[in-house]
């Protein structure tokens, strides 16, 4: 059996307890307060913006003026929270003038001016043209066609004077049976050399006059 008076002292003893750690937690609440407090009070809030608009200016670099290090980079409206220790701050930016000063709550930076000499622009003449062509020849017995050669050729015209290159893509000569015997068509391909077509290509229908 709990005597009586043990129990009540127990009792006793917990209040005080929780009493002191309930005084405790509120003294702890107090200090946070007090150094959020502090802590706020020594944070100075500085707002850059362009000396013409007035508008603030985003991605300004800030740093140390005399240490050289960085401390942060202002957001879209161009605040930056600076500790009273820092005395001088370094603001930087690839469009505004560099600007060193001490601390304060506005600091307006200058825009850069850019001046770009006028420059003339002079088009200068192609080295060469290519012109493609799609060339059928045809040789004819007795007025009958009976071999052709089609051809694929490239032709480089050289752009300072009338000189005329070419480079043959593909070549393709035939000879029609049919129309020597007034048959079948029967096509088979032959061989041929490739100066005779160029030849009959410069001769016939290519000109290198000075239009080129």
């Amino acid at each position: 059996m709990v005597n009586p008076r043990v129990a009540q002292s127990s009792l006793h003893f917990s209040g005080a307890i929780l009493k002191k750690l309930l005084s405790m937690f509120r003294l702890l609440i107090y200090s946070l307060c007090t150094l959020y407090s502090l802590s706020l009070s020594a944070q100075r809030k500085v707002h850059v913006i362009d000396a013409t608009t007035l508008l603030p200016i985003e991605n300004v670099v800030v740093t140390d003026a005399q240490l050289g290090k960085v401390l942060g980079i202002t957001p879209k409206n161009g605040l930056f929270l600076s500790t009273s220790q820092f005395k001088k701050l370094s603001f930087s930016h690839l469009s505004y003038q560099p600007l060193a000063a001490p601390v304060a709550d506005t600091v307006r930076l200058v825009p850069r001016d850019y001046n770009i000499a006028p420059t003339e622009v002079t088009a200068k003449a192609a080295d060469y043209y290519r012109l493609r062509a799609v060339v059928r020849s045809y040789q004819y017995v007795d007025s009958i066609p009976v071999n052709f050669v089609d051809a694929v050729l490239d032709f480089y015209v050289n752009g300072k004077g009338n000189k005329l290159e070419y480079r043959v893509l593909k070549l393709d000569a035939y000879k029609d049976k049919a129309r020597i015997r007034e048959n079948n068509l029967n096509r088979s391909k032959v061989e041929v050399d490739d100066n005779g077509l160029l030849d009959w290509v410069s001769a016939q229908h290519i000109s290198t006059n000075n239009a080129y």
